[in-house]
């Protein structure tokens, strides 16, 4: 065992697969991140560990989904078992950042929602793991249902922590999520954000409302195209798809593409 595990600490700098250590009945009891090439995406590659007496790896680069774990594996899941995980990281006098954001991104690979509560009630001591928590957030609205329209009020008020509301990564990372995912819904509340907010940041919002289909405010948006800076033209030509046909057809004879990249985004658009 000792020799996996030496192994095992070598690959965990890589994290672009899983791998998944099995008993003989086939029983996993420890997971390791590992980097290995060449793989296909979705397929497993086995691996003999005859010499420390277990069966095999199984290594993935797929998401996990519930129905990949046994019923043992996800009481697992526990939210009690995975608050305290997660508090023990924080209770060190220095948080072990680097452990716990592998280990969200263990979360995020199932999607499994016990850590969402802790999560949020945590955000603030977060912050250095927001990347690994919004992937997490985003992947377990893809495969449970929850209370993601409650979970989007509580996103934004997020944007106004002190050190948030500084940072335009941090504040991108969390209206990402209203641009990747329509569960998180608080459209009014992202759309107030519009005047105040960066070029950057108003690229998003613009993805987020072409993500809950905000036409009317989109089209209200129109006069302002003019002046918007190159990311944000190119994020409202994407939008633009959504506007009614003849108005769509209108507006977008009118542009005058700035370069190539624009002008795919505008043939694309007319066809849809």
């Amino acid at each position: 065992m000792s020799a996996f595990a030496a192994q095992a600490r070598r690959l965990l700098d890589h994290d672009r697969l899983s791998a998944y250590l099995l008993t003989p009945d086939r029983r996993a009891f420890e997971r390791f991140a590992v980097a290995t090439s060449p793989i296909v995406p979705g397929e497993g590659v086995v691996i003999p560990l005859e010499d420390v007496g277990l069966r095999h790896v199984v290594i993935t680069n797929r998401a996990l989904v519930s129905e990949d774990l046994s019923k043992e594996e996800l009481k697992s899941f526990d939210p009690g078992i995975i608050e305290e995980i997660i508090k023990k990281y924080l209770r060190q006098h220095e948080p072990d950042y680097v452990r716990l954001r592998w280990f969200i991104r263990r979360l995020a690979q199932v999607g499994h929602p016990a850590a969402i509560d802790i999560l949020l009630r945590e955000f603030a001591k977060l912050l250095p793991a927001i990347s690994e928590i919004c992937r997490y957030f985003l992947a377990a609205s893809q495969v449970t249902e929850n209370q993601w329209d409650s979970m989007g009020y509580n996103l934004l008020d997020f944007l106004n922590n002190e050190i948030v509301a500084s940072n335009e990564y941090l504040q991108l990372s969390i209206l990402s999520l209203f641009s990747s995912q329509e569960r998180f819904n608080n459209l009014p509340g992202l759309l107030s954000l519009y005047r105040s907010s960066s070029s950057i940041l108003n690229r998003e919002i613009v993805l987020c409302a072409a993500r809950h289909k905000a036409v009317a405010w989109l089209r209200e948006q129109k006069e302002h195209y003019p002046t918007m800076d190159p990311w944000c033209r190119r994020a409202f030509l994407y939008a633009a798809h959504l506007f009614p046909m003849d108005e769509k057809k209108f507006f977008l004879r009118q542009t005058r593409p700035n370069g190539q990249l624009e002008e795919m985004v505008v043939q694309w658009a007319k066809t849809k």
